[in-house]
């Protein structure tokens, strides 16, 4: 009984400590891997909102002039959902986070988010 008792307890299964620092290795290394990757995408999915945001903006102005009305933050404002609009008619974009809309004497358009201009 003494022998069997012995041998059970020296037939011990499990890993070594060599073995789990092996497997945390390996762990930590994907997830070097993986973070920048996913960073990356999140930047990309940002870019894309922003370019449609900026094409809606535009739609607005454009629907704004094809009323005939005078273009004005509030007119652009009425036919958007959930975008508030600045509407500027300088040169230099203001950094404040926010949606700025330049319109040129010649009709053109530059649409910013913060002090980033948008191509829309």
């Amino acid at each position: 009984m003494i022998k069997m008792f012995n041998k059970l307890l020296n037939n011990r299964k499990g890993f070594t400590l060599i073995e789990l620092i092996v497997v945390i290795a390996i762990i930590g290394l994907l997830a070097v891997i993986a973070v920048p990757r996913l960073t990356s995408q999140k930047n990309v999915a940002e870019d894309t909102a922003s370019v449609a945001t900026a094409r809606t903006i535009r739609s607005a102005v454009t629907m704004v002039e094809a009323n005939g009305e005078t273009l004005t933050a509030e007119n652009i404002n009425k036919f958007l959902e959930g975008i508030t609009v600045t509407l500027l008619t300088t040169d230099s974009p203001t950094a404040n986070g926010g949606w700025q809309v330049f319109v040129n004497t010649d009709k053109t358009i530059k649409i910013y988010k913060g002090s980033k201009h948008i191509n829309p």
